[in-house]
């Protein structure tokens, strides 16, 4: 019982002085561009939690013919999701995501769906299709093996060269206040688990709302300067988020292309 309140307590000390830099960060902003005090009260955050991890059952990695009520728990691969609802940041999030969202119309490798990458091999031209293989690879631990820092740096150089196509809500925000946003969020990642207090160190939270955004901004930063830009190698390459596919002439090839991407992560020594 202790240990449950001292961990509430710790808890609300967190919430309370998130909740006061989020709102300072609206204010200060707000207030140098005249916004309508609507808007404010409107992405303002009050009597928020702090997010909260869950697990999910990574059921297709189960032999289909074995009762999963029979396997231990320590045999079960799960995916860490930690979920922001209600949480300080959580309006910035939306915020910020609404506004940098038309970034991936300029990402050529990412796919908007899983049926995306069907639509593009269905367009080639059967000769161009001929004597190559399609593989798919997974980028592992996507979202931990990032680093905030990158993410955001990512972000802004991105949007600094597609400005014009920002959902900028005409309310005149400047590069320096997305990058603002972007700190704040990606950087307070306190969550609970267990009703224990923690602080993820690295990585990005699989359950913020701008972090997909930013993993597959970042992504395309290392998969824009590799071989897969280049059609005389690549016919076709696409990615939805961390899932990739692409075709290549020959199994050698096949083999060797992901390893030069998918072994690099922003936390390399």
């Amino acid at each position: 019982f202790f240990f449950f309140f001292f961990t509430k307590i710790r808890s609300k000390i967190v919430i309370n002085n998130l909740e006061n830099q989020c709102n300072n960060l609206l204010t200060n902003i707000c207030n140098r561009l005249s916004v309508d005090s609507k808007f404010v009260n409107t992405f303002s955050v009050h009597h928020s939690t702090l997010p909260t991890m869950y697990v999910l059952i990574k059921t297709h990695k189960l032999d289909p013919n074995i009762d999963i009520s029979t396997v231990p728990l320590f045999n079960l691969k799960v995916r860490p999701i930690v979920s922001c609802i209600d949480s300080p940041t959580e309006k910035l999030a939306w915020l910020v995501t609404h506004i940098l969202k038309p970034l991936l119309n300029h990402v050529p490798s990412h796919l908007n769906n899983i049926h995306t990458h069907l639509d593009i091999l269905s367009r080639l031209p059967p000769h161009e299709l001929k004597d190559l293989q399609f593989f798919s690879a997974d980028i592992s631990a996507l979202y931990t093996n990032l680093s905030a820092e990158e993410c955001i740096e990512a972000l802004i150089e991105m949007a600094e060269e597609h400005w014009e196509d920002l959902n900028l809500l005409n309310i005149g925000f400047s590069i320096e206040d997305i990058r603002r946003m972007l700190k704040m969020v990606f950087t307070n990642s306190y969550f609970t688990y267990n009703m224990r207090l923690y602080y993820q160190t690295l990585g990005l939270f699989m359950g913020c709302c701008p972090s997909p955004l930013a993993a597959i901004v970042r992504v395309w930063q290392f998969e824009k300067n590799s071989v897969y830009t280049d059609v005389y190698y690549i016919k076709f390459y696409g990615r939805y988020v961390d899932d990739c596919g692409s075709l290549a002439p020959n199994k050698k090839l096949l083999s060797i292309l992901p390893m030069g991407l998918l072994n690099r992560t922003d936390l390399e020594d």
